[in-house]
């Protein structure tokens, strides 16, 4: 039976996408405001193109029932890893920006527009979820391109052209050029800008992976993690060879190899959604209209924006209580759950909804985890409420999982719901009432 859309309500008069990237930055930076724009430009950006990475790595098919042979089933595995590991280290360099906001005295920005979106103003590409095939990864090429690399012929496209959005102030064909003017900004404002906040030195990890976000805590540490951002991008001219430029190139070829008629991925859809319009989903997307589907979707944008919380906590620097849940005292911990949430749980749903029908007809395809987020996620100024709201999360998401689990049948479900709550009392534990 099919669902009706849920449809965007009436009155709203802003314009398409009104919290994307539209902002407005001169080509030479000469004030910390500046300076803050292009940084908040950068974090949405890398946000962005980390989340992309991951879907894609998640359409790959994985078992035999699949009609995948050993070798192949090595090969796509193969695949996934170093997706996997490009985005962790595109986590990397969304972290060396929010640290950068740290130091100019900003609050890290982890908001960026719902997929899909257009050629922008700060965005010289169009941003999509989309499966693994040639088109996709010539995408990826195209954002990992080093400034004066010819680009690859376009393969043939098989989906719809966004097309191209108002150009504003800043201009750039290629992520270097960005981090240029970014470098230059600091340059000019000098050691003087910034106001590097206690603790920041000793702070450098997260979870993912055995990398570490550089530490900024002067000029030259903030110049040197720019570079780090653009050299594993586009690679130093003399050593590209593990670049994600590179490696997305090798990738390309090693496809084109492959059997004509094998297809690697699931017949995952782009852009799915849980809202068939929103304002800010100005573009067209694939609206889930399998309403088991779109309610395991929805619990995989909830686990998402919980993820976001605690990352905005965990990029903050403001002082801790002296006593309360280890979630607002152990900045450790906090990390440790942000890698189970991403790296775990979300990978999971993500996994699951490639496995579920996106409409009623089994020829429309099977969904996938659409990283949507209506209006910004905001970390509260009080640490209590911080806790109270992660809380109830956790506890949806254990509930939620719990239930479908029981409609659906999908075993793995059950497994989340358990996790969900680990990670709550996780979080909690040690609390005088219990919680």
């Amino acid at each position: 039976m099919s669902v009706a859309a849920r449809e965007e309500p009436p009155g709203y008069a802003g314009p398409p996408g009104g919290s994307g990237f539209a902002r407005g930055i001169p080509a030479v930076i000469t004030t910390r405001a500046q300076l803050i724009d292009a940084l908040s430009v950068a974090a949405s950006l890398e946000h962005a193109i980390l989340l992309q990475y991951l879907f894609t790595a998640w359409t790959l098919k994985r078992r035999p029932d699949e009609g995948l042979d050993p070798k192949h089933e090595r090969l796509l595995r193969t695949w996934g890893q170093t997706m996997s590991r490009v985005s962790h280290e595109e986590m990397i360099h969304l972290g060396v920006i929010v640290n950068l906001l740290n130091v100019l005295g900003a609050a890290p920005v982890l908001h960026r527009p719902n997929f899909p979106q257009a050629i922008s103003p700060e965005s010289p590409f169009d941003l999509s979820l989309t499966r693994w095939d040639d088109h996709t990864l010539w995408r990826y090429v195209r954002m990992e391109l080093p400034q004066g690399e010819p680009l690859p012929p376009e393969p043939a496209r098989m989906r719809p052209a966004h097309p191209p959005g108002p150009r504003h102030v800043i201009e750039f064909d290629y992520l270097g050029e960005l981090y240029d003017i970014i470098r230059a900004g600091f340059v000019h404002l000098g050691e003087d800008a910034l106001i590097v906040p206690a603790g920041v030195d000793r702070d450098t990890r997260w979870g993912l992976q055995v990398r570490r976000i550089p530490a900024v805590t002067d000029l030259t540490s903030a110049l040197a993690a720019l570079d780090l951002v653009v050299e594993q991008g586009e690679g130093a001219p003399e050593n590209r060879e593990d670049s994600h430029f590179e490696r997305f190139t090798r990738l390309r070829r090693e496809l084109a190899a492959l059997p004509k008629g094998f297809t690697p991925t699931r017949n995952v859809v782009d852009n799915p959604r849980t809202w068939a319009s929103h304002r800010d989903t100005p573009l067209a997307g694939t609206y889930i209209e399998n309403e088991t589907t779109r309610r395991v979707a929805a619990v995989a944008n909830d686990a998402y924006r919980i993820l976001l919380l605690l990352m905005l906590q965990m990029f903050g620097y403001d002082d801790p209580p002296a006593a309360g849940p280890p979630m607002l005292t152990d900045r450790d911990l906090v990390k440790a759950t942000s890698k189970q949430l991403m790296s775990s749980f979300l990978r999971a749903l993500a996994e699951i909804l490639t496995e579920l029908p996106v409409g009623d007809d089994p020829a429309d395809g099977v969904a996938g985890i659409p990283f949507e987020v209506y209006e910004e996620v905001r970390l509260s100024p009080r640490h209590e409420p911080r806790f109270t709201i992660v809380m109830e999360g956790l506890a949806g998401l254990e509930n939620d999982c719990k239930a479908l689990a029981g409609e659906t049948g999908v075993a793995r479900l059950g497994v989340l719901a358990e996790h969900a709550g680990w990670m709550r009392h996780n979080l909690a534990r040690g609390v005088p009432d219990g919680r």
